[in-house]
């Protein structure tokens, strides 16, 4: 993973552009991520403050939530991060500041923004990741695919799914109403 060498950067914007594989970002025992990661960013330093801003982006294999089926997209979120040089300040717990509560610490001169480029690559990972709009998922009766294949149960699958709770609700008072 490429690190930024606070010593090349001023109040102007310096821009890098590069393509890590997902490994350099921790991310290769994550089955979506087999694609190679672009980052394009821009930092600036402002005494010991740096503040990283850009774009990091990648394809991505996923597993549509509602029919199963594999399907290929993409991940892409914006970066802004405040970086700090020094080591991070020992606090008790219950103590909040403020002006360093999200910020990356580092040491002079080096600044490695891998740890935050992975959270920020899993973060805009979709949690129910859907292969387009219109998906119609499978069958609950029978797991047919329903965007390929006719449903086989004919119909058993649009039963509701919470009828047999509600007939034991339905019992349920009924026997608080006789007893």
């Amino acid at each position: 993973m490429e690190r930024l060498d606070a010593r090349l950067l001023g109040m102007e914007a310096v821009e890098f552009h590069w393509v890590e594989p997902a490994g350099a970002l921790g991310l290769e025992l994550e089955p979506p991520y087999r694609y190679p990661i672009a980052i394009d960013l821009s930092a600036r330093r402002f005494g010991t403050r740096v503040v990283v801003t850009g774009r990091v982006g990648c394809r991505v294999r996923l597993e549509c939530s509602r029919c199963l089926e594999s399907f290929e997209g993409r991940v892409e979120s914006d970066v802004v991060i405040e970086c700090l040089e020094g080591i991070r300040p020992e606090r008790r717990e219950d103590e909040v500041r403020d002006d360093d509560a999200d910020a990356v610490w580092y040491e002079a001169p080096f600044v490695d923004l891998t740890d935050e480029l992975r959270q920020i690559v899993l973060v805009a990972s979709p949690d129910y990741p859907v292969c387009r709009e219109e998906c119609r998922g499978l069958c609950s009766g029978c797991g047919a695919n329903l965007n390929n294949d006719a449903c086989a149960c004919q119909g058993a699958g649009t039963a509701k799914p919470f009828e047999p709770l509600g007939a034991v609700l339905h019992a349920m008072k009924e026997q608080q109403r006789h007893g």
